[in-house]
């Protein structure tokens, strides 16, 4: 007998059963506050899906007045939406989509338009443009509240040592009907055609000087429903440029900086446009060049166009 009156065995066995009883609680409260976690969750996840479906179902007015969407390019499924808030719920990542491969494709090379189609190229999202359409065997770019073009989208672009050539139309308006914005090295400039009030020719832009205001500013008369050809010419060292065989730009790019106006960025990397002008387009050629071809052609010589 001990003190206190319990033997040694009557005091083994109350200590094991109080080890035991409080192991059994704690288990408990544990079991408990799982259940309770799940529960809450599963309400969480019953009640995201539920909000989710019913804006998704919502007539467009409710939609738009009682609880703003994302923009189009930001919204997600419902579906995928309540799977990412599970996934997160159970402290798993979602998984990372694979990126599809990009389809290669061929430098870009000799006929740029095919005379049936926009195939390589796509309209130039400028906002408020107007219409293109390809009208026997020529691009149309309809007046469009300021520019409207056509931007490549096909084969990669050389960015020195090469030639384009098209033949461009003034159908109707008295600003620009070509607006040709092409590579140069790293950045990009535009060859202006009849600008600012219809007879502005010039580079823009030079050191942030536009085709109206920089050393390559020239004045020509451009007629309406005639055909006049258009060739530019971008070597590492110099840009150059003929209309109907006359030279109008011959321009060293050393020691000048080289860019475009910000409203023809949608032209990048090679675009054709028009300024409130329905313009027609045909001919698109490009070719590339040799170190020796996009050296500067001595006076009076006529580079090649073969």
């Amino acid at each position: 007998m001990l003190a206190g009156g319990l033997s040694s065995d009557q005091q083994t066995g109350e200590a094991m059963l109080t080890r035991n009883f409080w192991t059994s609680s704690h288990y408990g409260q544990v079991l408990l506050s799982v259940l309770a976690v799940w529960s809450v969750a599963g309400v969480l996840k019953l009640t995201w899906q539920h909000a989710i479906g019913g804006i998704a179902s919502a007539p467009d007015g409710c939609r738009t007045s009682c609880l703003p969407l994302p923009s189009r390019s930001a919204q997600i499924p419902a579906s995928r939406l309540a799977w990412r808030f599970e996934s997160v719920a159970r402290g798993a990542e979602p998984a990372k989509e694979a990126p599809e491969a990009a389809e290669a494709k061929a430098p870009a090379e000799g006929e740029l338009f095919d005379g049936k189609s926009l195939a390589g190229w796509k309209e130039s999202d400028f906002g408020g443009q107007g219409s293109v359409e390809v009208v026997d065997g020529t691009i149309v770019l309809g007046v469009g509240q300021d520019l409207t073009g056509i931007t490549w989208d096909g084969g990669e672009l050389p960015h020195t040592n090469y030639e384009i050539e098209l033949e461009a139309m003034r159908v109707d308006g008295v600003d620009f009907f070509c607006g040709l914005t092409f590579p140069v090295g790293e950045t990009f400039c535009s060859f202006i055609v009849g600008g600012w009030g219809g007879g502005v020719v010039g580079l823009s832009s030079i050191d942030r000087f536009d085709a109206s205001m920089n050393e390559t500013t020239k004045f020509m008369s451009f007629e309406r429903n005639k055909w006049y050809k258009i060739r530019l010419r971008v070597a590492s060292d110099r840009i150059a440029a003929w209309i109907d065989d006359e030279q109008v730009v011959d321009f060293e790019i050393k020691s000048h900086k080289i860019s475009i106006r910000v409203e023809v960025e949608a032209s990048e990397p090679l675009g054709i446009a028009s300024w409130q002008t329905s313009a027609a387009l045909r001919n698109i050629r490009l070719r590339r060049l040799d170190e020796t071809e996009g050296a500067k052609p001595s006076a009076g010589q006529e580079p090649s166009r073969e």
